[in-house]
């Protein structure tokens, strides 16, 4: 009899528990529920690109902000002769941030350098990825100038290795270096369109434009991308008042569920689900009401469409050159 009561309480307990801690209901899926699941296996830095890139962050630092400005003024029209002089001018003077990058984009592999109590960090989440964005301007820059000096081949190197670079980056957890790395791919993959639009490709090199940016077209990553969030929504989970915690457990794991069931579907019946009016679209998800997913789904499908768009342009790019 007592052994049975004994029984009971624990049943109870686990059931109580897990009420508290739902990171037990994902963690029998096999998903990832903390941020130990989340830290990646060590490598050599040598291998590692995520390490080249936080070793050229003092470089990157200093960054002029005249790279950004004349990024765009330039949009997506070529450089005149003195635009093309300042950009010469400052690529000299960001020489050493540029091969630091390019170098970064030829290691490898990539594992993120955020440990597991680090990522309960959410400014130390936001510094790891602080060097995204300048390493986008300057190889944006850099392959821009290329083009407008002649140099074709440098241009489209440069450009392949800023996709191969922002691919290794969506590996970093959480949807910030998702939406980072989405906007890095868009950055390429406007410079490809650039290359496919100047009529100076040969047959050869549009077709290495193409191979690099067919990838991107593929999306099916999203899911481990919100899994992945996941951790981070329940982490933050379970710092708030039990009470907060009971009632807010379900509709968090539904959000989540729907989100990464919806990531698993093809695109176009994802591009659908966005567009429906709320009224139209069922659960939580389908109502748009978490922003963050929101925006992590229209990125996704701004990128693969983007991305589609310029291999159309590549395949009807002018073979002279």
């Amino acid at each position: 009899m007592a052994l049975a009561i004994l029984s009971a309480c624990g049943v109870v307990a686990v059931v109580w528990l897990a009420a508290i801690d739902p990171r037990a209901t994902v963690k029998k899926t096999g998903a990832p529920a903390s941020f130990s699941d989340l830290a990646a296996d060590p490598i050599p830095d040598e291998k590692n690109a995520a390490a080249a890139l936080d070793s050229a962050l003092p470089l990157l630092e200093k960054q002029s902000v005249r790279v950004a400005d004349l990024l765009g003024e330039l949009g997506g029209a070529p450089l005149d002769p003195s635009q093309l002089e300042e950009a010469r001018a400052l690529l000299a003077k960001e020489a050493a941030a540029l091969e630091a990058v390019l170098g970064a984009s030829r290691r490898a592999d990539y594992a993120t350098l955020l440990t597991a109590d680090e990522m309960a960090d959410m400014q130390r989440v936001l510094d790891s990825a602080s060097y995204a964005r300048p390493a986008m301007r300057l190889l944006s820059l850099a392959s821009r100038t290329r083009l407008a000096e002649g140099e074709v081949q440098a241009a489209v190197d440069t450009t392949i290795a800023a996709l191969r670079l922002y691919n290794l980056f969506a590996r970093e957890p959480f949807l910030i270096g998702r939406l980072l790395a989405n906007a890095m791919q868009r950055s390429a993959v406007g410079n490809a369109a650039v290359l496919a639009a100047s009529g100076k490709l040969s047959h050869a090199q549009a077709e290495q434009l193409t191979k690099a940016v067919l990838p991107l077209a593929d999306r099916s990553s999203m899911a481990d991308a919100l899994r992945s969030e996941r951790v981070m929504a329940l982490y933050q989970l379970s710092t708030w008042p039990l009470p907060t915690r009971v009632w807010e457990r379900g509709p968090l794991l539904r959000r989540f569920e729907e989100a990464i069931d919806l990531a698993e579907q093809p695109l176009d019946e994802v591009v659908a689900a966005i567009q429906k009016p709320p009224a139209a679209t069922r659960g939580m998800l389908g109502r748009l009401t978490d922003p963050a997913l929101k925006s992590f789904f229209e990125a996704e499908i701004q990128t693969a469409t983007q991305a589609e768009a310029v291999i159309e342009k590549l395949r009807d790019a002018d073979p002279g050159g």
